[in-house]
């Protein structure tokens, strides 16, 4: 729960172990002051989570940190990204270059799955994912003014119990709630079979809440993939009955 902040540079040797986990989340405020993190080298765990950190919670706070040349190995576990597997809490200024690779689901150049906020972030990593993958999250909550400027590739696809891929995968999020002054500058590859593929997010579901507002977004890539291909959305839903035309803004 303590506040920490980076005085240099770093550069990382060995396989990392992540910082917290989403039982015992970081709930503190790390400041990374512009500096850069290298050679980080995250090989997934059944800990729930996988990247610099393996959870963050609700009080937690991760910001202003460059992190280069991640190597992230998500063979047999989800959860992975180069921040955080699993976000509860609030990340923001963080730039990432390298690669993230997962065989499993939820994948993301800054955070595996986020059920927090996402400000002003940006991917120049390498995304390889299964089910929902993004440039920025695999599964989103809040994204703000995050860009996406690395490519996104299916690697595997398929669900037990279905006869096609369900996929999910976007520039910014494979799964979105929300996202608002988002960009995507990559192509994004799920000709080997993916359903549910975006150029901001592959699968959206909007609803009246202040939270999930899905505006002022835009995709600059090329979007390849088999079923519900879209350049912004792959398919966009709407929970509730909208009272007005303005309730719901894309």
């Amino acid at each position: 729960n303590a506040v920490y902040v980076l005085a240099n540079d770093i550069t990382l040797s060995g396989t990392w172990s992540p910082i917290g986990t989403t039982q015992t989340p970081f709930n503190g405020r790390l400041n990374g002051n512009g500096h850069s993190i290298s050679g980080l080298k995250l090989v997934a765990s059944n800990n729930g989570g996988t990247g610099l950190f393996g959870g963050i919670g609700a009080e937690g706070i991760v910001e202003n940190i460059k992190i280069e040349n991640v190597v992230g190995d998500g063979t047999t576990y989800g959860n992975i990204g180069a921040i955080v597997g699993k976000n509860y809490g609030t990340v923001r200024e963080i730039t990432v270059s390298g690669s993230v690779e997962s065989e499993a689901n939820y994948a993301g150049g800054i955070i595996g799955r986020n059920y927090g906020h996402v400000y002003g972030c940006k991917n120049s990593a390498e995304i390889n994912g299964a089910n929902y993958v993004g440039g920025i999250a695999g599964y989103a909550g809040k994204i703000d003014g995050c860009v996406n400027n690395g490519e996104v590739n299916v690697v595997g696809y398929s669900l037990e119990g279905n006869n096609h891929a369900v996929s999910y995968v976007g520039g910014v999020a494979g799964y979105a709630s929300g996202a608002v002054n988002c960009v995507n500058n990559s192509n994004i590859d799920a000709t080997g079979g993916g359903d549910y593929i975006g150029g901001i997010a592959g699968y959206v579901v909007a609803t009246r809440s202040a939270d999930n507002v899905i505006q002022k977004n835009k995709n600059h890539g090329a979007i390849m993939g088999q079923g519900y291909v879209g350049g912004v959305f792959g398919y966009l839903g709407v929970e509730g009955s909208p009272n007005n035309e303005d309730d719901i803004t894309v």
